[in-house]
């Protein structure tokens, strides 16, 4: 009976090892690992048989970022199975720029040929004045375009005042957009102001502000904030739109 006992026993060990197959096949395990979404294991060599052994779940890694979020699409966080090396992957959502990112969309080697028009609206009761200005800069060329209540005047940059209009209007919108100012909504996908700044031409605190970027870099700066002027207090709105990076043609 103990000879019968421990033959059973053997069997049983074969059978639950991998080794034979419910009709006597021996097994040949090999090397690599098989692997679908959620484990892996190591497969028969003998193409009838699908018998898996060492059958187990996937060690995921803690991922890393293989592809980075940004506004304009999700990024890819990517994770390995410390086993097998089968990969999955997730989405990442964009949480905003980084400092780094924020000041390097804001970097002065990219305002030498753009546009940059600024629209404001003045308001007080039964009054409201409209003006837009437009900085143009091509390489070696300046424009500046005005229009007040549908009266529009152009002037031409001359060439040796462009390095300082340019440097100008980059020093203005940096102090517009300051990283520290703001905080990323994912809703709006904009960055909204968190706390108060002085707005620059007037001298006075802003009641909100929104900054905006496309594909790295900034596209549009809007504010509002109230001016007095021989005791009236006026409510102003701007919106600085910052267009045609590289493609601005003066004509």
């Amino acid at each position: 009976m103990k000879r019968i006992t421990s033959v059973l026993l053997l069997l049983t060990t074969l059978f639950s090892s991998g080794l034979f197959t419910a009709c006597g096949h021996k097994c040949t395990l090999a090397d690599g690992w098989r692997n679908d979404a959620s484990s892996h294991w190591h497969a028969c060599t003998d193409p009838d048989c699908t018998k898996q052994a060492d059958l187990a779940s996937h060690t995921w890694d803690t991922g890393v970022i293989t592809k980075r979020a940004t506004q304009e699409s999700p990024g890819v966080r990517t994770f390995v199975c410390s086993d097998c090396m089968y990969q999955k992957t997730q989405a990442v959502t964009f949480q905003g720029l980084s400092e780094d990112e924020w000041n390097t969309a804001l970097s002065s080697d990219l305002f030498i040929n753009f546009t940059c028009t600024e629209r404001t609206v003045l308001k007080k009761s039964g009054m409201e004045i409209v003006s837009t200005v437009t900085y143009e800069f091509e390489q070696g060329k300046g424009k500046i375009t005005e229009t007040i209540t549908d009266k529009t005047e152009a002037v031409v940059i001359p060439a040796d005042d462009l390095s300082g209009y340019r440097q100008a209007i980059w020093l203005y919108l940096r102090m517009m957009a300051d990283y520290q100012d703001y905080y990323y909504e994912a809703r709006s996908k904009s960055y909204k102001l968190k706390g108060v700044f002085t707005v620059p031409t007037y001298e006075v605190p802003a009641d909100s502000a929104t900054v905006k970027f496309k594909n790295g870099r900034l596209s549009e700066i809007s504010y509002t904030c109230k001016v007095t002027v021989e005791g009236t207090i006026y409510y102003l709105t701007s919106t600085i739109n910052v267009t045609n990076y590289d493609t601005t043609k003066i004509s």
